[in-house]
């Protein structure tokens, strides 16, 4: 039986990045695939999607099989 991880509604924009500059921390992982999105989603203020999956998990040449 699967889990179904709760979604976060609360988005950070721009501005508030720059808010924080000199402040408090801001933690960006980049997440290669959906599911390690979901589960880092709650826990970092920013994910950076990484296209590059096909290239690192599948040996592709090219990113453009992951799009």
């Amino acid at each position: 039986m699967a889990t179904e991880l709760p979604t976060t509604d609360m988005r950070i924009s721009a501005e508030a990045i720059r808010h924080r500059k000199g402040g408090t921390p801001i933690v960006c992982l980049t997440a290669y695939t959906y599911p390690i999105a979901r589960l880092l989603d709650h826990h970092v203020d920013l994910l950076l999607v990484g296209d590059s999956v096909a290239m690192v998990l599948h040996g592709h040449k090219t990113t453009l099989g992951a799009s």
